[in-house]
């Protein structure tokens, strides 16, 4: 009889855990991918990078040209480059105002064509084309025989931006026509579009210039315990960009970041006594966003906000392996933080249950 009662406690209390992974699961992931532009941007040999604006974002798309191995003579350079820079004018606008003068630009951010086309200098001349739909045609030459120093990963060939103007998939590409070293051997690197000497890369970058007038909010609730007066602290942050706000209070509070780009966010909560929670693969796109979330005490693997000997017997049976804690409950259940659920947290739990030592300060 006892062994049927533990069996049936195991069984119980797994279903308790199922329920409460089931919850986090359906607030994990922000709404709304509506309105927003991917786009993909590939180099003269196809390197490519992709990410995702917003309607109304400003990107720069920048490609490098390292012709370093390619050429016959390290003390060369590159003499002339002509190509093309193709995308769908149905997605993105070139952001740009220029008036009859072609070497007269105020493009974007650039003020002037060298910001434009960085391969310019006082002994090159060139020209970067923006008047036709969908292709941007550029093209450089220099008749001093040290030529172009293209010779990292981080000389710029091309630096243009666009606005995005409607949703979709896009892709950026680059053709070269020429690409010719300085010492007139002409069919040296590319020559008709054809590569002849494949040893050179071209790396490229796409960022986002500036997010679309307003930006989207990202709002919700946060369930939390204990004390109703400690700060729940949020942060919304990726690689690109990062958003604080004040601190709130209450065991049922509300938060809302305004004026988020676009992108794919981290959502970090903590708070005193609580296990501190991470929400990844948050979207946000024009739309504004709504993200429920909850944060629990430390022993607390069961969810209800109390430790009790429910959490024990769950952070036992997951040290003897009959069931497996996962995810947040797998961090609520680690109260020595060594990355393991063992007996130290089994007694460390007990303990706190048992009023002989408290997991909270």
């Amino acid at each position: 009889m006892r062994k049927l009662i533990a069996v049936m406690l195991v069984v119980i209390m797994i279903a308790s855990l199922a329920v409460v992974s089931i919850q986090a699961a359906d607030t994990d992931t922000a709404a709304s991918a509506a309105g927003k532009a991917t786009v993909t941007l590939v180099g003269i040999k196809g390197e490519t990078v992709t990410k995702t604006f917003n309607v109304g974002d400003t990107i720069q798309t920048t490609v490098y040209l390292n012709a370093a191995a390619a050429l016959s003579d390290p003390n060369n350079g590159i003499s002339s480059v002509s190509a093309v820079q193709n995308y769908d004018s149905a997605i993105l606008a070139v952001a740009d105002e220029y008036n009859d003068n072609q070497d007269d630009f105020d493009y974007g951010l650039a003020t002037d064509i060298d910001a434009i086309l960085p391969i310019l200098n006082a002994k090159g001349n060139g020209i970067v084309n923006l008047r036709i739909p969908g292709k941007t045609v550029y093209n450089s030459s220099t008749p001093a025989k040290a030529g172009f120093k293209f010779t990292t990963d981080t000389s710029p060939l091309v630096v243009l931006q666009y606005t995005v103007i409607a949703p979709g998939d896009v892709t950026i590409s680059n053709t070269a026509t020429t690409i010719a070293e300085s010492d007139k051997m002409l069919t040296r690197i590319v020559d008709r579009g054809e590569i002849k000497n494949s040893n050179f890369a071209t790396p490229v970058a796409l960022e986002l210039i500036s997010a679309a007038p307003g930006g989207a909010t990202v709002s919700g609730s946060v369930k939390s315990f204990l004390s109703d007066t400690d700060e729940i602290t949020l942060t919304l942050a990726n690689d690109e960009n990062s958003y604080t706000i004040d601190p709130v209070t209450g065991n049922s509070a509300s938060y809302a970041f305004e004026n988020v780009a676009s992108g794919t966010y981290t959502l970090t909560v903590a708070k005193k006594n609580h296990v501190t929670r991470e929400y990844t693969d948050v979207e946000v796109g024009t739309d504004d966003a709504t993200l429920d979330v909850k944060i629990c005490p430390i022993g607390d693997v069961s969810g209800n906000g109390t430790v009790n000997t429910q959490d024990v017997a769950m952070v036992n049976a997951h040290a003897q392996k009959l069931f497996t804690l996962e995810d947040y409950a797998f961090l609520c259940g680690d109260v020595s933080h060594n990355n393991k659920i063992n007996t130290q947290d089994v007694a460390m739990i007990n303990s706190h249950v048992q009023k002989l030592y408290s997991l909270w300060s």
